[in-house]
């Protein structure tokens, strides 16, 4: 008896089975696109750089293309808006609440008080870009966050309508394109979500420089 007590003692308790909370993840959970270099998910320091250059070459150019200074001045407030947004999205998978709300905030205070702006085309702008990706979220069965539709609500307010329209098309093409791309390349599932922030940036930048704003039309 004494020697089999002695062979419990030497084992000592059997371990607990691994926590499935802090168990490492796998790299695929790790990283949201394993195609993209390792500076959109913040594995090396020169990403915040990279995403600051590409904003400032983004307001030099708007600085050309808008007519005074408030003008000028909103849309690079815009431009800095969609960057960042588009950044975290790659990085995380989070459209940040404190730059969405702020941002919705700015864009119906600019058409609603900025000279050349018309609030009835703001509100609509916002409402249909806004209510197209809701419809595209409950759809997508989450693929896309809430996020994407608030980022989607300030695109189409910044916007105005019709120029909206335009954002939305091209934010569908972008996005459509990308998303068949990863799952014929199996670099994503179909429950798997994707950042689609960048692709709603990316089209209401293009809009902004080309066709302008709800407050500066082209």
């Amino acid at each position: 008896m004494a020697q089999k007590d002695e062979v419990l003692v030497r084992a000592g308790p059997r371990p607990l089975p691994p926590d499935p909370e802090e168990a490492p993840k796998p790299a695929a959970a790790r990283r949201p696109l394993p195609v993209v270099s390792a500076f959109l998910v913040g594995e090396t320091p020169w990403r915040t750089p990279v995403f600051a250059a590409i904003a400032l070459a983004l307001i030099l150019g708007a600085g050309l293309r808008f007519r005074d200074v408030p003008q000028t001045a909103l849309a690079a407030a815009y431009i800095a808006i969609l960057v960042s947004c588009a950044a975290t999205d790659l990085a995380t998978f989070r459209v940040l609440n404190v730059i969405t709300y702020p941002a919705i905030l700015l864009a119906l205070l600019a058409g609603a008080f900025m000279p050349e702006a018309n609030f009835r085309d703001t509100i609509v702008g916002g409402a249909v870009m806004g209510g197209f990706m809701l419809v595209a979220l409950i759809i997508s069965r989450g693929a896309m966050g809430l996020g994407d539709v608030k980022l989607a609500l300030f695109s189409g307010l910044a916007l105005g309508w019709p120029l909206a329209e335009s954002a939305l098309v091209l934010t569908a093409l972008a996005g459509g394109t990308a998303a068949v791309l990863l799952l014929a390349f199996r670099i994503k599932g179909r429950k798997d979500p994707i950042p689609y922030a960048p692709f709603i940036s990316a089209a209401t930048l293009a809009v902004i420089l080309w066709q302008g704003t709800a407050f500066a039309r082209f």
